[in-house]
């Protein structure tokens, strides 16, 4: 289990150290696996996003150039406020401190972006995240997931809605 105060912590002498604590936006690997991302997703029209995760807002910025809205979530309060000083005339965005272990916002999502955020968080924590992923997503939304060897794949776009099981209690 983690210890939610010790994170943000941890996030915040991250992100106080650095203004770029991973180098998103300078180094090769991380511009390239951002461009990969990007290029990955099913439609050019991205609609409702909500991504954890965020950090300083490099991300947040590329998904919206193509979304109708994006809500960015970090744990941390400096990568939040960094986030929001370079993404503040964006009208489309809006930037929150919120562990996402402790749930999500609510909302239906027509995305999801969970980026390097996954190996910070014990098994069971990185599942009941991606269980509250799956029960944000839109009609038109869709989750991919790989436990246990096996990939639960569902392809879709806004011209091939996603066909999953109903869940209880959302149409």
């Amino acid at each position: 289990m983690i210890d939610h105060g010790a994170a943000e912590a941890h996030f915040d002498a991250r992100h106080a150290a650095r203004d770029d604590p991973w180098g998103l936006a300078s180094r090769w690997y991380e511009i390239r696996k951002r461009r990969i991302l990007l290029a990955a997703l099913p439609d050019e029209a991205l609609g409702h996003v909500l991504e954890i995760g965020s950090s300083v807002g490099i991300t947040t910025q590329d998904l919206a150039a193509r979304a109708e809205s994006v809500l960015a979530l970090d744990v941390s309060g400096e990568a939040v406020r960094r986030a929001r000083a370079r993404l503040q005339g964006l009208s489309n965005v809006r930037v929150e401190q919120a562990d996402a272990t402790l749930g999500l916002p609510g909302g239906d999502y027509d995305l999801v972006v969970l980026s390097e955020v996954g190996y910070y968080l014990s098994p069971s924590e990185l599942g009941a995240v991606l269980d509250d992923v799956e029960a944000s997503l839109s009609s038109r939304g869709c989750s991919r997931r790989a436990t246990g060897g096996t990939t639960r794949a569902t392809s879709c776009s806004r011209e091939t809605p996603c066909t999953r099981p109903s869940r209880p209690g959302r149409a």
